[in-house]
């Protein structure tokens, strides 16, 4: 321990959840979100984006018993939501999905890997990350890869400055294309949630 080793307890009666799903959506759009990870077990409710500009939301559960002391932080941008379908282990059940876009799942348990297709055109290009540490401190310790239609590789992160992945696609040629996402030790956990955004290139500072 030291002098930098500060902490702060809550103990109440208030929501705690520990994940909120989908991680994120677009400005005033209403999204039904699922709180996840409270000793009491899931609930929903309907929630209104903010419209401030900001490419993240502070969130608080609240119930009947309190509101939690404390946010989980979700993505708030233009890409439409898309959310994965179960079973998508295998390359033949990859959930379809029309990009740009994010693409939002859980690795819900040990050995899950969850796969999305989509089409793009030769010289397409898309920056592909991962947003599950940051904003939201999901557990999961993401691997991303891109893969052609036949199961050859483009491409695959596990870090990028931190836990989170990132990879920057261009497609070689027409097709459909594969993205992949699994937990670096293969573990699994119904808070472990992600987003994926695949995005343009747009230049920026």
């Amino acid at each position: 321990g030291s002098d930098i080793c500060k902490y702060r307890l809550h103990v109440g009666s208030f929501p705690r959840p520990t994940a909120v799903f989908p991680a994120g959506g677009r400005p005033g759009e209403a999204v039904q979100l699922s709180w996840i990870g409270d000793p009491q077990g899931p609930w929903s409710t309907d929630l209104l984006l903010p419209t401030d500009g900001g490419s993240a939301a502070e969130l608080f559960a609240q119930t009947d018993q309190g509101i939690a002391p404390s946010p989980i932080r979700v993505r708030v941008n233009e890409l439409p939501n898309v959310v994965e379908a179960e079973p998508n282990d295998a390359r033949e059940q990859a959930t379809a999905c029309t990009v740009p876009a994010a693409l939002n799942g859980i690795i819900q348990q040990a050995g899950d890997v969850d796969r999305f297709k989509f089409t793009a055109n030769k010289g397409q290009t898309f920056d592909v990350r991962v947003h599950a540490r940051q904003p939201q401190r999901s557990r999961l310790d993401s691997v991303l890869g891109i893969y052609r239609a036949d199961g050859s590789a483009i491409g695959s992160n596990d870090d990028d400055r931190g836990p989170d992945s990132y990879l920057r696609f261009s497609a070689p040629d027409d097709g459909e294309y594969v993205i992949v996402v699994h937990d670096q030790l293969l573990n699994g956990s119904p808070e472990m949630v992600y987003r994926i955004e695949v995005a343009p290139v747009r230049p920026s500072l």
